[in-house]
């Protein structure tokens, strides 16, 4: 069996999308599937940045 919570969040940081990752681990219910997929604090990090760099060179 899969552990569901590093995969999960492995799976999230490589962006695998919500969905996808519940069928993977066999969840029934997309709230099992968020309590399991924490993303670190450097994917979150990255992802603000990469929107703010989108919305900068829309406006420049």
């Amino acid at each position: 069996m899969i552990y569901d919570r590093p995969f999960a969040s492995r799976a999230l940081a490589l962006g695998e999308t919500l969905p996808v990752n519940g069928k993977l681990l066999g969840h029934s219910n997309m709230e099992t599937t968020t309590r399991y997929a924490h993303l670190a604090r450097d994917s979150v990090h990255e992802a603000a940045e990469r929107i703010a760099d989108s919305i900068a060179s829309e406006i420049l």
